[in-house]
């Protein structure tokens, strides 16, 4: 048996012949194999346009299904990996954030990653953005790369547009607004900052009224909800490295690795070892 890395696989751009992007059409036969089905990370933005068939990825310990005209986001550093597809025609667009203008990535980077959208009457432009992304993926030139920087820079840009419509009918108010940003500043900094009150400073809130926000929207305690984001990347690394639980914890910012043995157990409901032993069947 192969042994596991120390940490989870990293794959970059680096080699392409437009450095930070890859483009490739998607098709294959009935029952057909997947892309990608080694889990890794990505260091990159990876957007995924299915146009027909059905695909089942696992991103971050969820399942997510793609079907027909259904777009997809999966944002760097995500650990991912595709289950299945049948019948599956589409594109899947590779792109470093150097290539995607600053409000697009904002907005993606505020989103879930893994969030599946459908879309229909945008779906002519992406098919045609991507191939054209495509024509010119395998020429150089500083022409070239502008012309590309703006191809992508409008593929990207409808995602983020689908994402904010969708974003505005699940944020109608304001408690949700609140545990949204909540989240990205916990995405950030949970390794480092575990106190429920550090966020709530960050937001200008009392700590009674984040707590009564987050309870509305997601039905637990910002303590819990802290401690779900830490666990999430703990998973990761349980799953898909060779570090120790101790390693893990440390890693995590936690000075005594039984704090994180309970802390794990209170959300998961067994201890890492035992969680890790199940998924490595």
């Amino acid at each position: 048996m192969s042994k596991r890395p120390s940490d989870i696989p990293i794959l970059n751009l680096e080699r392409e012949i437009i450095p930070g992007l890859h483009i490739r059409r998607i098709d294959n036969k009935p029952h057909g194999s997947p892309p990608i089905m080694t889990a890794h990370r990505d260091d990159y933005f990876v957007f995924l346009y299915q146009q027909s068939g059905r695909s089942i990825l696992s991103i971050d310990f969820k399942e997510v299904i793609l079907d027909e005209l259904s777009i997809c986001c999966i944002l760097p550093g995500s650990v991912h990996h595709f289950n299945s597809a049948d019948k599956v025609s589409g594109w899947m667009l590779a792109t470093s954030s150097e290539l995607i203008d600053e409000v697009v990535r904002r907005i993606l980077l505020d989103s879930v990653s893994g969030d599946v959208f459908h879309v229909n009457g945008t779906a002519p432009f992406l098919d045609e953005i991507a191939r054209a992304i495509a024509g010119y993926q395998s020429n150089s030139g500083k022409l070239i790369s502008v012309i590309v920087t703006h191809l992508v820079s409008a593929f990207t840009g409808i995602f983020a547009q689908v994402i904010k419509i969708n974003e505005k009918k699940t944020l109608g108010n304001r408690a949700a607004a609140i545990t949204f940003e909540f989240g990205k500043i916990l995405r950030n900094n949970f390794k480092t900052r575990k106190a429920p009150s550090w966020y709530a400073s960050q937001l200008n809130l009392s700590l009674s009224y984040l707590n009564e926000c987050v309870r509305v929207t997601s039905g637990i305690a910002v303590s819990t909800y802290i401690q779900q984001e830490i666990v999430l990347e703990g998973k990761r690394q349980l799953v898909h490295t060779d570090l120790s639980v101790k390693e893990i914890a440390y890693g995590l910012g936690y000075s005594d690795p039984a704090y994180f043995n309970r802390v794990f157990q209170k959300i998961v409901g067994e201890r890492p070892a035992a969680f890790r032993k199940r998924y490595r069947k």
